[in-house]
């Protein structure tokens, strides 16, 4: 791998704009530049790191930055082409062209938007490892995370509400990816998604309902206190004192202090309960 000089890989980077209207030849230029920084002694997995299952060119990130600001700066010409384009590389089995699929895709903006959301749910379907599905949830969806909230919100409703743990993490991975303001000003609707998976968390989706819940604790933090108090005053299940305790840390002491009366208010009730049921019960 040669040492990377940021003016010579601009000047290769910039051979990418010559052949954005054509996936093939695209594609080549982008083999070959990603070829000549290939790290061919990296080995996935060394670091504690889980290999991809996809090929990868184990690039540096400078060498990845450097082309996601070329094919930012080149999709929001043509959302078609660009459409396209990124399909044609997504089709390919090295990582760094379904990352810059993804990359591409959420520059897009067809009108509708339907279409963007449609593709994303084919790739997810059949992506082959959890670094594939971070790209296409962080990256992919940023054009209609920003223009079309409501839409991927109603979206991610039927991911949530899918069987298959996979649909599950992934609706709650792309409401961590939501920015911030977008997160005070659809807080309702995003609480009401994640209720039924926080009244049950299921172990495996346990760290991205966490993630989402800081989330939203870092942005309207008094609002999602509000929310676990009247989850914890509603719920019997065992799944929402462990949760409110995971993430107390996540809240200004005001509210730490609030949200741990309420919990040892509940775990109070219960044991009272629990007493009264044996009582009865002899």
């Amino acid at each position: 791998m040669p040492a990377i000089n940021l003016f010579r890989l601009r000047q290769q980077i910039k051979q990418l704009e010559e052949s954005f209207d054509n996936p093939v030849e695209f594609k080549r230029t982008l083999y070959n530049l990603l070829d000549t920084y290939a790290d061919r002694a990296h080995r996935p997995g060394r670091a504690g790191e889980p290999p991809p299952i996809s090929k990868t060119f184990n690039v540096p990130p400078p060498v990845i930055r450097e082309i996601s600001i070329k094919v930012r700066s080149l999709a929001t010409s043509d959302p078609n082409k660009t459409i396209q384009l990124a399909q044609a590389l997504w089709a390919d089995p090295y990582f760094e062209f379904k990352h810059i699929a993804a990359i591409l895709l959420g520059c897009a903006l067809p009108d509708p938007l339907d279409p963007v959301l449609e593709i994303v749910e084919s790739w997810l379907a059949a992506a082959p490892d959890e670094h594939t599905v971070n790209s296409i949830t962080k990256y992919a969806l940023a054009g209609v995370q920003r223009d079309a909230p409501e839409l991927l919100l109603l979206r991610l409703e039927s991911w949530l509400a899918s069987e298959e743990i996979k649909w599950q993490r992934t609706g709650l991975q792309v409401l961590q990816s939501f920015p911030a303001d977008a997160m005070r000003l659809h807080l309702p609707v995003m609480l009401q998604l994640i209720t039924p998976h926080i009244r049950k968390a299921r172990f495996e989706i346990r760290p991205d309902l966490l993630g989402v819940l800081q989330a939203l604790a870092n942005c309207s933090p008094k609002e999602t206190a509000y929310f676990l108090k009247q989850t914890l005053e509603t719920s019997h299940s065992p799944d929402v004192p462990m949760l409110v305790r995971q993430l107390l840390s996540a809240f200004p002491p005001d509210l730490q202090e609030d949200l741990q009366t309420t919990l040892k208010a509940h775990l109070e009730n219960r044991v009272e309960k629990s007493h009264h049921r044996a009582n009865h019960a002899s």
